[in-house]
């Protein structure tokens, strides 16, 4: 029978502190994800290959994908699949897939200047139009995270490039999704991994390293590492939906044998010397 360190009263309620340390899950499909990339590269079906995903699609991405989806053509959609899910009396889905969070953002915005009789958000003076929507918002996708089951989320969104200058006058681009900086703003301090799905060169790649060119990032301190124990910067998507999941698998559960998913450059045989008489 575990102690309970301390105890208080509040009402009916009683608040116990815990006793022992949470336990990072060795499941990747517990965890949230932003995963934004370039149009057609293959996100979509990446994310299908998730554990019983539903898909709340709000753009016509997965009719040719063997998937649980629901259409979501307004906010009132998406707040009643929310509803519908908190309220189901089994867990059914282990993953929900918001695909796109650009749109889902849109819709949401539609509604609250509907609803408010605004024809744009800056129709409310003092920034308060824009509030009420990343509340409205931040609402909804709190609620995502607190369903019943506790399924993993993923968030998809597209890529582009926007320039920016540092302190000292210098401009570089960076690489960021195309939601609009409300919505980063919420899913970003939300989600435990940042993917940016991109093409290097030939091949398809996931960064989950960000640098001042490039948003991604990864809170999952013990997983995606190399074999040695390094902080994996890029996996290799390979060919196919299939092999794409299964390499992003075997980075998670740190069988990555290089950081950038690379295969080592092997050294050629040293030729012996041979000394004239």
């Amino acid at each position: 029978m575990k102690m309970k360190l301390s105890q208080k009263k509040v009402g009916q309620k009683t608040f116990d502190l815990p006793t022992e340390r949470n336990v990072p899950s060795d499941t990747l499909s517990d965890y949230s994800i932003l995963l934004y990339g370039a149009k057609k590269i293959g996100k979509t079906s990446v994310a299908s290959h998730f554990p019983d995903a539903l898909f709340l699609a709000t753009e016509p991405g997965t009719k040719a994908l063997e998937v649980f989806s629901v259409d979501i053509t307004s906010w009132g959609d998406f707040l009643g699949y929310i509803k519908t899910l908190e309220t189901a009396p089994k867990k059914k889905f282990s993953t929900i897939v918001v695909d796109t969070v650009d749109l889902a953002y849109e819709i949401c915005l539609q509604s609250v200047c509907k609803k408010e009789g605004w024809e744009h958000p800056s129709d409310e003076k003092y920034g308060k139009g824009w509030k009420k929507i990343s509340d409205a918002f931040r609402s909804a996708i709190l609620r995502l995270f607190h369903l019943p089951g506790s399924p993993g989320i993923i968030f998809i969104s597209h890529d582009t490039e926007k320039e920016f200058e540092d302190r000292e006058g210098n401009t570089f681009e960076r690489i960021q999704p195309t939601m609009p900086k409300q919505a980063l703003n919420v899913v970003e301090a939300l989600v435990d991994i940042i993917i940016s799905y991109q093409y290097d060169g030939a091949r398809r790649v996931a960064k989950i390293c960000g640098d001042e060119t490039i948003v991604a990032g990864c809170r999952l301190e013990h997983r995606f590492r190399t074999t040695s124990g390094e902080r994996i910067t890029a996996i290799p998507m390979g060919s196919s939906p299939e092999q794409s999941f299964k390499n992003f698998i075997r980075a998670f559960e740190n069988q990555q044998t290089t950081i950038d998913g690379r295969k080592p450059v092997e050294e050629a045989p040293k030729k012996k010397m041979i000394l004239k008489k």
